[in-house]
């Protein structure tokens, strides 16, 4: 009785020995793997430096005993991103960020907001890169403007997002070469393009209508011929769109004929 009890006391001390040893096994495996690099994909608007930057995660010493978990709400806080995927792998830590997408620059009383998918104002950061979106310019705003502000009740900024959106969807050639609507603080609307040496003056009322039947000439009017004599387009008539025609080229024609 005596020796199986000794037996059994040496055999349970060996077993915890045993596990001790695993576990500081384990516990060492675990330490080997602390992060060593991040690398981060998906970067458009800002370069990836600048992403890892905001997140205090552009140096090893910053993040190697972060975890997942912290790594990715630090960069979701970022305003432009609106998702961001974090996977582990060893000592690899693989950041994929999804970027808001937005609709168009807000600009007005010398501030820049992007306007995105939902409405949403987002700040326009230093080094942002690949800013080719439409400039909603001099709304009519009552009130001040904050960031992650809903644009959804300043009519003004809704109409020239209703504007942009039009042109957008009637007509790639016309959006693609759309450089600013101009809200003039509540007169005329104007429209401006990058191919066109003149402004169209939209007006006020029915401004998608008149969009509309401007699309039907933009093939014709952005054409090289017919764009270097006209000095503006006018649309604020109904059922009607008047062209300024340069001067010069009528009296040129007068004199030859």
């Amino acid at each position: 009785m005596f020796w199986g009890i000794k037996i059994s006391t040496i055999i349970m001390f060996v077993f915890m020995t045993g596990l001790i040893f695993y576990l500081s096994l384990t516990v060492q495996t675990e330490k080997t793997d602390e992060i060593a690099v991040i690398e981060l994909k998906g970067d458009y608007y800002l370069s990836k430096d600048k992403y890892l930057s905001f997140a205090n995660l552009n140096n090893l010493d910053s993040y190697r005993d972060l975890s997942v978990s912290i790594i990715r709400d630090r960069i979701q806080k970022h305003p432009y991103i609106s998702e961001a995927m974090v996977i582990k792998d060893g000592s690899t830590l693989t950041i994929n960020i999804v970027e808001k997408r937005f609709e168009a620059i807000l600009f007005t009383d010398n501030r820049q907001f992007f306007i995105d998918e939902n409405l949403l104002l987002t700040p326009v950061l230093p080094f942002t890169r690949n800013v080719n979106y439409p400039v909603i310019n001099n709304p009519l705003i009552d009130g001040e403007l904050n960031i992650y502000k809903s644009v959804s009740l300043l009519p003004e900024v809704v109409t020239g997002l209703k504007i942009v959106s039009s042109i957008k969807y009637l007509n790639t050639g016309m959006y693609d070469n759309l450089s600013e609507v101009d809200m003039r603080n509540g007169k005329d609307i104007i429209v401006y393009f990058k191919n066109l040496d003149y402004q169209i003056v939209l007006g006020r009322e029915s401004e998608i209508t008149k969009i509309f039947y401007f699309s039907k000439l933009w093939d014709f009017i952005s054409s090289k011929n017919i764009n270097t004599i006209i000095k503006y387009i006018d649309l604020r008539f109904r059922d009607r769109i008047y062209m300024g025609i340069d001067d010069s080229i009528i009296e040129d024609g007068e004199k030859q004929s």
